[in-house]
């Protein structure tokens, strides 16, 4: 039987970079390793008409920084809630030893469940396995990536990261539920990288 799905497809114009479909892959790979009820399920992916797929659980919801945007902070109970749905995905994730990198409000989605509300963790676009070498070449030594008001110390020094970056970007995350702001916030890029690194937590 028909059932609706997400697709996840890679825009026109960087479907030509053999780089960009090797790190297109290698998401569909993680992603299809991970279940449980807090990460999205991964139905198939491959490639149609030369076009790389990956066919996802469809969500019903909304994401954790809409929900942020529109209530600006959450009630203790709910924040709980959240944060321990996504620490259970992480921990599928690091049990595969797989990193997420980028974790925000953006990537936890929020969906109605059978008892109350349940949070998934989404896009593991630029996951590391420790299967693969840092220094392949869809893993550019010394590139950025993240999100700056979630970065953990060693992201913003370039650093290879662990499980722990996670967990720091899990702790931005709910101390942003509770207070409505992040604990570091700057409009420059390089002051914000000094408050992560320098600043008292």
């Amino acid at each position: 039987p028909a059932s609706t799905c997400a697709l996840k497809l890679i825009d026109d114009d960087k479907a030509e970079s053999e780089e960009v479909r090797m790190r297109y892959a290698r998401e569909a790979k993680v992603a299809a390793q991970l279940r449980g009820p807090h990460v999205v399920d991964v139905f198939d992916h491959g490639e149609w008409s030369g076009v790389p797929y990956i066919a996802m659980e469809f969500l019903d919801g909304e994401d954790l920084g809409t929900r942020l945007d529109r209530v600006k902070k959450l009630e203790f109970d709910a924040t709980y809630r959240i944060i321990a749905h996504v620490a259970r995905a992480l921990v599928k994730a690091h049990a595969y030893g797989i990193v997420h990198r980028d974790l925000k409000p953006e990537n936890v989605f929020i969906v109605e469940g059978d008892e109350g509300e349940i949070a998934k963790v989404v896009d593991f676009g630029i996951a590391k396995h420790d299967a693969y070498s840092l220094r392949d070449k869809t893993t550019k030594t010394g590139s950025f990536l993240g999100t700056p008001f979630y970065v953990s110390p060693e992201q913003a020094r370039g650093k290879p990261t662990d499980h722990r970056s996670d967990l720091w970007s899990l702790g931005v995350i709910a101390f942003q539920c509770l207070t409505g702001r992040p604990p570091f916030e700057s409009e420059a890029l390089g002051e914000l990288m000094g408050m992560i690194l320098y600043d008292d937590i």
